[in-house]
């Protein structure tokens, strides 16, 4: 198999058998028949090609992909699920650091995606016993994004060593 065609190759494999199982109806897979499972196809043949064909910039599609689907299964069948912000940022900021252990391209951008989903999904999860000041409470719509622009700028001039 040519490399080209290794992720359709690949996403039409995953396709198939989804269609069979979706067809024989096997009872265990039951919430896994719909549209995120589609999602996370995509994402598992981007993984697959970006790991045998030593294509690792495959890798941080994969990830967010798979994530993504992964991420909207949880909302429609978990109740505690929240759709926030930070989970975005926070399965980028895990592309990025995947594709950092393969590539060694991506390392910073994953981590201060990583850290600012920390600090939302602690602002939106916080418990009682965490006392966090008002500065990155998300009430205050005005700090975060400073940081996000802050870190942004200094990105792009890091890169210009």
């Amino acid at each position: 198999m040519k490399q080209s065609n290794g992720f359709t190759g690949l996403f039409l494999i995953g396709l198939g058998i989804y269609f069979i199982l979706r067809h024989n109806f096997v009872p265990i897979l039951e919430n896994f028949y719909s549209w995120p499972t589609i999602i996370m196809l995509v994402g598992i043949a981007f993984l697959l090609n970006g790991y045998i064909y030593k294509k690792f910039d495959d890798l941080l599609p994969g990830i967010v992909i798979f994530g993504l689907g992964v991420h909207f299964h949880m909302l429609i069948y978990s109740s505690t699920w929240k759709d926030l912000w930070a989970m975005y940022l926070l399965i980028v900021g895990l592309g990025f650091l995947v594709r950092y252990q393969k590539s060694r391209k991506g390392f910073w951008p994953g981590i201060s995606m990583l850290v600012l989903a920390i600090l939302g999904l602690i602002s939106a999860y916080r418990p009682d016993w965490v006392h966090l000041p008002q500065l990155i409470a998300v009430d205050n719509h005005f700090v975060i994004p400073i940081i996000v622009i802050i870190v942004g700028i200094y990105i792009l001039f890091m890169n210009k060593k």
